[in-house]
């Protein structure tokens, strides 16, 4: 709606293209993932709460690193994936999707640690995560919008995931007192 309403039809087509297709190919499978992690991490954290806690931190550093390749490789063929599956008149969307996968990227991490901070019994934390990340993008998106336009929402989107995630972070690495 920001993107539509203050940039235009045109912004707004390239923004959803590339919105989704970074969705499709990085958000996804860590969302239906993360189905499957809430009762294992819930399983692991009622056996042994310690135990629980080194397999996030695993998890956690595998999937990262397995992004960080995936989202590298996704900006490098951005351009001749893009021209090929969507046709040359959609380039112009090619710089959007390059920050657009490491929006998803952060949103796979996020669907990992929501899963972790509900199975253990915080789920305020992800509460206060989302209430940040809101917070990022009033304060952030005006101000990008005009230095940058959409390429602005779309680091500004990048900044409010970025600080949720870092917050779910420290909450899931934080040590706990029983």
């Amino acid at each position: 709606v920001v993107v539509g309403k203050l940039l235009g039809p045109t912004q707004l087509g390239g923004y959803q293209m590339s919105s989704r297709l970074a969705q499709m190919l990085l958000a996804d499978a860590a969302i239906a993932m993360s189905q499957y992690l809430f009762p294992t991490f819930a399983a692991h954290h009622r056996r042994n709460a310690q135990a629980a806690s080194r397999l996030i931190r695993i998890y956690l550093l595998v999937a990262a690193v397995g992004l960080a390749a995936f989202v590298e490789l996704l900006r490098l063929i951005a351009e001749p994936m893009f021209s090929l599956i969507l046709g040359a008149a959609w380039l112009p969307a090619v710089p959007l999707f390059r920050i657009l996968v490491i929006n998803m990227a952060i949103g796979a991490l996020i669907a990992v640690l929501v899963s972790y901070l509900r199975a253990i019994g915080d789920a305020k934390a992800t509460v206060h995560a989302s209430a940040i990340q809101v917070v990022v993008l009033l304060v952030s998106a005006p101000l990008a919008v005009r230095w940058w336009g959409v390429t602005g929402i779309a680091w500004s989107m990048t900044l409010g995931l970025g600080c949720a995630a870092a917050w779910m972070l420290y909450r899931t690495l934080k040590p706990r007192t029983a």
